[in-house]
């Protein structure tokens, strides 16, 4: 169907700044995403807050050595040092989202953070003597202002799976960056284990759906695409800056 702008609606065609004729402004309803509330944090994770290195998986390295998924990562014979390579925040899952018993709008959230990398231990010669994924897992709760909903429900059948049913509360984003910042290989009970010390950047949001009136025009047309020409790595390299910080 095509649009039929109301009275008064559209602004009529003025002339842009080259002379020639302005694109024709218009009011357009959009459902969007308005934030309430947000925090950051920076943490330090020891492995009092994470545990020591666990099995992502079942390992067995055909020589002997075997480790049950979600148990304890035991260094090898021979090994003498421990890294964690290729360590990222391979999922995030929203576990809890309860309205806050003593503030109005505010609601009680809970994270969990999925850590995987992979456990290379290494001789002392720096010889690498075995690689094992691992993963460990972080919890937390925040506190954030997501409105009160007034009791609203909504339903939406945007995802792939079908409707889906939601409550009055408000939904929930958040994102995280993990660096490793120590693995070391430790006595603990008898036993060996290794020590991995996260540090964890994160950002929660609440938001909720919300409609807008805005006044849009007509989409430009895209530029025409274009190809760069042959790059010669010699005369690129001799164009860059010399790197005097690197020499002092």
């Amino acid at each position: 169907m095509a649009f039929e702008p109301k009275p008064n609606e559209a602004r009529g065609p003025e002339r842009d700044d080259e002379g020639g004729p302005a694109r024709e402004e218009r009011e357009e309803s959009l459902l969007a995403f308005k934030v309430y509330d947000s925090c950051r944090a920076q943490e330090c994770l020891t492995d009092l807050e994470i545990g020591p290195a666990k099995a992502a998986e079942d390992f067995d390295d055909g020589a002997g050595f075997t480790v049950s998924a979600g148990q304890t990562a035991e260094p090898p014979a021979g090994a003498g040092s421990a890294s964690a390579e290729r360590l990222t925040v391979k999922k995030i899952a929203i576990t809890g989202k309860e309205p806050n018993p003593f503030e109005r709008g505010y609601w009680d959230i809970d994270v969990k953070y999925v850590f995987g990398y992979t456990l290379v231990f290494r001789d002392g010669a720096g010889a690498v003597v075995l690689r094992i994924p691992c993963e460990n897992v972080y919890s937390k709760r925040v506190t954030l202002y997501g409105g009160a909903g007034a009791g609203l429900s909504m339903a939406v059948d945007l995802l792939p799976d079908g409707e889906v049913s939601l409550g009055s509360e408000p939904f929930v984003l958040a994102e995280a960056k993990a660096v490793e910042l120590e693995c070391k290989i430790r006595a603990a009970g008898g036993q060996s284990e290794v020590a991995l010390t996260i540090g964890l950047f994160s950002v929660i949001r609440t938001f909720r759906a919300a409609s807008l009136c805005v006044l849009a025009s007509a989409p430009e047309a895209p530029k025409k695409c274009r190809e760069l020409p042959p790059v010669n790595p010699c005369e690129f390299f001799e164009k860059m800056d010399f790197p005097k910080e690197i020499f002092d």
